[in-house]
């Protein structure tokens, strides 16, 4: 007996497929408005981070239209044999994934630091910081301070495990696919983002463990934030706590 290709799916991508199969049972016809990111949260018992990228998922399909303030619109329907998209859609780790397993990580590296950086880790760090705010006062991309910043603060742990853990994370990044460009464009760019790295370096000056995983934890929850707060969000969805709404 022929053995069967076990399909693996992320959650996102079978959020996607309910919602197409919503629109495809004429739920939903082109020019409806589809329910708000919180009221799918509801009815698929999911995140509203898997949510969002559900949408853009459909979006780049062809199949919903995002319109900023206003909502997300049907304008196709989908064919019988899924919602399809991009090859490299299927591929693609789910960005809020990322995030999340940041936030969860890194705070706890972030603590570790606080307890074993050196004067030379602490030098790099505020390295980082100044490329950083010279990017940012300049209109250069602070991507790559960003990650010098992160990666120092994980080798100032002196675990050679969570900086290989760390790297692995990172590495993922550069890989980013569709969702993640459609997520990009739209994301808030907070003012606060150099601050919250000082307060992190801060904490870790001053060996105070607590302080630094709080100081990160909140950071990375602020950028989770940032991609769902976007222009893409429904209005009535902003005030929604970020913490909660990223474990689902």
């Amino acid at each position: 007996m022929p053995l069967n290709l076990i399909e693996s799916r992320r959650l996102y991508q079978v959020a996607a497929e309910q919602i197409a199969e919503m629109i495809r049972a004429n739920e939903y016809r082109p020019g409806d408005r589809l329910p708000t990111e919180r009221d799918l949260v509801r009815q698929l018992g999911v995140s509203r981070p898997v949510i969002r990228e559900a949408m853009v998922a459909l979006e780049i399909a062809g199949l919903v239209e995002v319109r900023s303030g206003s909502g997300v619109y049907v304008c196709g329907r989908p064919s019988q044999a899924g919602v399809g998209g991009p090859a490299t859609l299927s591929a693609e780790i789910a960005p809020f994934d990322i995030l999340a397993a940041r936030a969860a990580v890194e705070g706890e590296v972030a603590a570790v630091a606080a307890e074993n950086a050196g004067p030379e880790d602490l030098i790099e760090m505020a390295a980082a910081i100044e490329q950083m705010r010279v990017a940012a006062q300049t209109g250069r991309s602070t991507k790559p301070a960003n990650e010098r910043f992160h990666l120092a603060l994980a080798a100032a742990a002196k675990n050679p495990i969570l900086l290989k853990v760390l790297h692995v994370i990172w590495a993922e990044m550069p890989k980013r696919g569709p969702i993640w460009e459609k997520l990009e464009a739209r994301r808030l760019m907070r003012p606060t983002r150099v601050v919250e790295h000082e307060l992190i370096l801060r904490a870790v000056a001053a060996r105070d463990p607590d302080e630094a995983r709080a100081a990160t934890r909140a950071h990375l929850q602020a950028a989770i934030k940032d991609y769902l707060d976007g222009p893409a969000a429904d209005p009535v969805d902003t005030e929604s706590e970020v913490a909660e709404e990223t474990n689902g």
